[in-house]
């Protein structure tokens, strides 16, 4: 499995985090953006992933305790040829369910499969010019939602979380650092370690 990180050069904490990704994920590539073109540092990463598939992962996530193998074992089970998500922050206890593209949100730990990825940039003029409002700032989230959504294909949206939120400053400005999921699931496993027998 090919895993690659977004990242950016001039925050540390990033810097750092993507060191500590790389000691669970050896081969880890890291494409990174050193003058603050979000969509062009995304795009550089879809071009890797291309043509092989595998993780996309950004550079504010915390991995759970055996991640590679989870991760590689739910791709198995739902398919390689299946857009998987292992992070988005609900509001409610949601199960795991495949949902129509539209519905995508959250980009901080994707699986996508072989001769997707450029897709994405191919609709980025037409995204830019249909959305105005969802394409303002770095939605690459939304873009993805927009193209899965115009070919018809679905995701699936897994729980619990194979990642947390960090709560880091935000690359691109103005969001909130209460970003996390409470269905994240070492913390459930935790959780439940510590209820009584």
């Amino acid at each position: 499995m090919r895993y690659v990180v977004r990242t950016v050069a001039w925050l540390e904490e990033r810097r750092r985090n993507v060191d500590v990704l790389c000691e669970s994920i050896p081969h880890l590539e890291r494409v990174v953006d050193h003058v603050g073109d979000g969509y062009a540092n995304f795009f550089a990463a879809c071009r890797l992933l291309h043509d092989t598939g595998g993780v996309l992962l950004e550079d504010d996530v915390l991995l759970c305790r055996r991640f590679t193998e989870r991760l590689e074992s739910i791709v198995a089970e739902k398919g390689v040829g299946e857009v998987i998500s292992f992070f988005e922050r609900p509001k409610v206890n949601l199960d795991t369910r495949y949902m129509g593209g539209a519905s995508f949100f959250w980009a901080q730990c994707v699986y996508f499969p072989p001769g997707l990825m450029c897709e994405f940039e191919h609709n980025y003029a037409e995204f830019r010019q249909n959305r105005p409002k969802q394409w303002q700032g770095m939605a690459t989230d939304r873009l993805i939602a927009y193209t899965l959504s115009k070919l018809g294909r679905k995701y699936w949206r897994i729980r619990p979380t194979l990642v947390q939120h960090l709560p880091f400053t935000s690359a691109i400005g103005g969001r909130s650092t209460k970003r996390q999921t409470p269905y994240f699931i070492d913390d459930l496993e935790d959780a439940r370690d510590l209820q009584p027998a």
